[in-house]
């Protein structure tokens, strides 16, 4: 099992570590927006970008090729839909549990993949994130979906806020 430390510069900036090595990032354009810039090590930029009349559809290119996009589904989990190497597959991001904190992400036979714990800031108004792996692809698509668990978990943290503060 690895350990990843996602500091968070602000409320829109994510970085990725593993130990002394930065794995990549998250730049969002506002707090917890859905449009976003996600760089990976030597593997250049992604655009986030919401697609639909609600922006309900998030897609990450990679030049002018569609990677992935993912979607709020009707029960609160976020389905990713990805297309790595020319091959179509799915995964499941959801809330780890009622009075558990934190999130995981599965593969469509339900393997948790990664673990994502939130260290949420009230004083800073932004999350730190703690995730541990098993089974994650060790490569620029392991580390992908890794960073766009991370812009998951904002959603889910930007709708706990939202209720919090309104």
């Amino acid at each position: 099992m690895k350990e990843f430390i996602v500091k968070a510069a602000s409320n829109k900036h994510y970085s990725v570590w593993q130990e002394e090595t930065e794995i990549g990032n998250l730049v969002c354009e506002k707090w917890f927006s859905f449009k976003a810039v996600m760089s990976i090590r030597n593997k250049g930029t992604f655009q986030v970008i919401p697609k639909g009349f609600w922006g309900s559809t998030i897609e990450v290119w990679k030049d002018d090729k569609l990677v992935l996009n993912f979607k709020m589904h009707w029960n609160g989990q976020i389905i990713i839909k990805t297309w790595f190497a020319g091959i179509e597959d799915a995964y499941i991001f959801k809330n780890k549990g009622i009075f558990k904190s934190g999130y995981i992400l599965q593969n469509k036979e339900g393997k948790e993949l990664l673990e994502i714990t939130p260290d949420f800031s009230w004083k800073k108004l932004h999350c730190n994130y703690i995730i541990h792996t098993s089974g994650m692809p060790d490569n620029e698509f392991g580390d992908l979906l890794m960073i766009t668990s991370v812009h998951c978990a904002n959603y889910f943290m930007a709708m706990a806020t939202t209720a919090v503060i309104v």
